[in-house]
């Protein structure tokens, strides 16, 4: 879920390469626009992302992307799908409902996603996000956006940030029976999730190496690896990923499992 002016940026980083084509072979763009991009020394330059080894392969969206043809990108080959539901404690996304649909209609299997707000209680933006996200038995784990935004001026303590994130996954763990999914930046994942304890997967975003930099040296589930993508039965940009296994394996994220960390560079 990158910042919503990042993608020209990212572009403009990326050298001449461009959107990349889905079949080539990123989560939404935030509505509120960029805070921040990493710092990329002069003569850095980006490596094109070798995804060629993973056939699982999907997408990220949100009303961004505005209306998609599910259909259309089914047969693109888009295997997953993770779909913005809500944001703080009061925001919906306007597009999720009928995303949340078309998606399953086509038979591309999707999760949903929110954006938390370090400066909101826990609590509340587990009812929001529950309130907004039926119970589904062939949804992939939900999703929560763990990065700064412009609606929390003061970052809170480790301490306090931890009290309230760890009432918001134990509302989820309860009722939808799984830990969700955690995407992240580099900073916020070093400033309070690093020796956190918990036993998480990763799911890595990171466009511009080979290969995913999985943080301290763990194992990665899923890489983001484009944030300018594009797809068949989507006008926009889109954000591109990978998951490192098969498609029996995909399905089995369905089951109750641990959460799945996002670590992004």
């Amino acid at each position: 879920m990158r910042l919503l002016a990042s993608i020209a940026a990212v572009a403009a980083l990326s050298g001449a390469a461009g959107a990349q084509e889905f079949g080539a072979f990123s989560m939404e763009d935030l509505r509120q626009g960029a805070l921040a991009m990493p710092t990329v020394a002069a003569a850095a330059v980006p490596l094109a992302p070798d995804v060629g080894r993973y056939a699982v392969r999907g997408i990220d969206v949100s009303a961004y992307q505005d209306t998609i043809d599910w259909k259309k990108v089914a047969g693109a080959g888009v295997a997953f799908a993770f779909i913005k539901a809500t944001e703080s404690v009061s925001y919906d996304d306007d597009a999720f409902a009928r995303n949340w649909a078309g998606a399953k209609a086509a038979g591309v299997p999707r999760g949903a996603y929110h954006f938390y707000d370090f400066c909101q209680k826990g609590a509340a933006q587990a009812a929001h996000f529950i309130a907004a996200v039926p119970k589904d038995a062939d949804a992939l784990p939900e999703v929560v956006d763990l990065e700064k935004s412009r609606d929390c001026r003061t970052m809170p303590s480790k301490a306090a940030f931890t009290k309230q994130f760890a009432v918001f996954v134990a509302a989820l763990k309860k009722h939808y029976g799984r830990a969700p999914i955690v995407y992240t930046n580099g900073k916020i994942y070093a400033d309070y999730l690093a020796d956190a304890g918990a036993d998480y997967q990763l799911w890595i975003a990171d466009p511009n190496d080979a290969s995913p930099d999985v943080p301290a040296g763990r194992s990665w589930t899923f890489w983001q690896h484009s944030w300018n993508g594009r797809v068949a039965g989507i006008d926009d940009l889109v954000d591109l990923d990978v998951f490192n296994g098969t498609p029996q394996q995909l399905a089995s994220l369905s089951a109750a499992l641990p959460g799945v960390m996002v670590a992004e560079r």
